[in-house]
């Protein structure tokens, strides 16, 4: 059962911790268990290389070698319209290319910069008392405080709050501010933005205060997920590109038998006008 479907009782025995918090004991054996608080760090890829991986797609293969061929064909024929389509398909190539590579860069920077929140501090109340730690030294079953102005520092189930509000755009894209509040969901299967007893990762708190157990930390937080997927050398493709795919093989083994057929065909006229 997920934290937002599940209630608070329940949620601090599964977790074995309270509203006092866990010890250091504790804290410590945890993080040596699940790691820190802290994202996968951002790969860094040369502007070459992820501009030369923009090509690996058998439609954009078959676009480039039409237009060389297309260009060729034109600069030997002298034919002024043809080098003028040939050189424009390879232009919106290039330029697809380029686009790809800003959106791949801007994401990349993106995750650069929510890397430096672990450095930031968080109140925590452990054994009772309120404390100051660092993010990144934050665990599972910890109880952190939240107040108007706050990032969040990981996934957390709310156990109190009051007139809570978070901006939550750095992971849904709203822009407008979420209420949150201490119920449980019914809804088993609700969606990020539907869970209005949690407070996620990298998300920062606009108005109110509120309590929250820790539920989640680093690679296992909705950020943390993001942040591997943006990280992952394979790229999860979309359906509308896998049958784009598919369609491209089809087409790119349709057109290499027809050019077999003339081929065949040529030879054979030849070997009967020789004959």
């Amino acid at each position: 059962m997920a934290f937002f479907n599940d209630s608070i009782e329940n949620i601090f025995k599964n977790l074995d911790t309270s509203k006092d918090g866990i010890d250091e004991k504790t804290k410590s054996f945890r993080q040596e268990k699940f790691g820190k608080n802290e994202l996968p760090k951002a790969k860094k890829i040369g502007f070459f290389k992820r501009f030369f991986e923009q090509f690996k797609n058998i439609m954009i293969i078959i676009l480039l070698i039409s237009a060389i061929i297309s260009s060729a064909s034109a600069i030997f024929a002298h034919d002024t319209e043809n080098l003028f389509e040939g050189v424009l398909i390879l232009v919106i190539v290039i330029v697809n290319a380029v686009v790809g590579v800003v959106q791949e860069q801007k994401a990349e920077n993106a995750l650069s910069s929510l890397l430096l929140v672990t450095e930031n501090d968080s109140r925590v109340i452990r054994n009772g008392f309120v404390k100051k730690v660092k993010v990144h030294e934050l665990v599972v079953g910890d109880v952190v405080l939240l107040k108007a102005g706050d990032q969040v520092p990981a996934d957390v189930r709310i156990i109190e709050c009051n007139n809570l509000k978070c901006n939550e755009s750095s992971l849904t894209g709203e822009s407008h501010s979420v209420s949150k509040n201490a119920n449980t969901l019914k809804n088993e299967k609700a969606l990020i933005t539907e869970q209005t007893n949690m407070c996620f990762s990298g998300t920062s708190v606009t108005s109110g205060s509120g309590l929250g157990v820790v539920v989640a930390v680093g690679k296992h937080t909705e950020l943390g997920k993001i942040a591997n997927v943006i990280n992952s050398n394979i790229k999860e493709k979309t359906p509308l590109e896998k049958n784009i795919e598919k369609i491209g093989k089809a087409i790119t083994f349709f057109v290499l038998g027809i050019t077999v057929v003339v081929f065949l065909i040529q030879v054979l006229e030849q070997e009967h006008n020789v004959l």
